[in-house]
């Protein structure tokens, strides 16, 4: 990660994609939203996420364009320099990316995007180190 570009790391379990906080990021405290976008099957599916500056995040899942619904496949954590996206591999692993827009709460700005691409082969895990977390 950088301070303008998303990291990524593929794990057998899970897919963790860190979001830097600030003006080439998301702004967790202002209430900005990360919307990933992805393909499956024959349809383009949607994970909104509204962060909500110090309580928990509201998650939904759908096909773009179509009604959310709550989504469990995503958890998340703030810290002081980024967003912790955690994709569960069982909904993402099949997708070669996700296309990513930081979305500023009441528009105020345009937020960045970024195209994510992950390779088929998962990082190991460090058995020192646990699972992704």
């Amino acid at each position: 990660m950088s301070s303008a570009h998303p990291g990524l790391v593929r794990y057998p379990d899970a897919i963790v994609i860190r979001v830097p906080r600030g003006p080439c990021g998301v702004d967790p405290s202002a209430g900005d939203e990360l919307r990933l976008r992805f393909v499956r099957a024959d349809s383009v599916e949607e994970r909104s996420v509204r962060l909500r500056g110090g309580g928990p995040a509201d998650v939904t899942a759908g096909r773009a364009g179509y009604p959310a619904e709550p989504a469990t496949d995503v958890q998340l954590a703030v810290d002081a320099g980024s967003v912790r996206l955690r994709l569960a591999a069982d909904s993402f692993a099949a997708a070669p990316g996700v296309l990513l827009e930081a979305r500023p709460a009441g528009g105020s700005r345009i937020g960045p995007a970024w195209l994510l691409i992950w390779g088929q082969e998962a990082t190991p895990v460090n058995p020192s180190r646990g699972s992704a977390r």
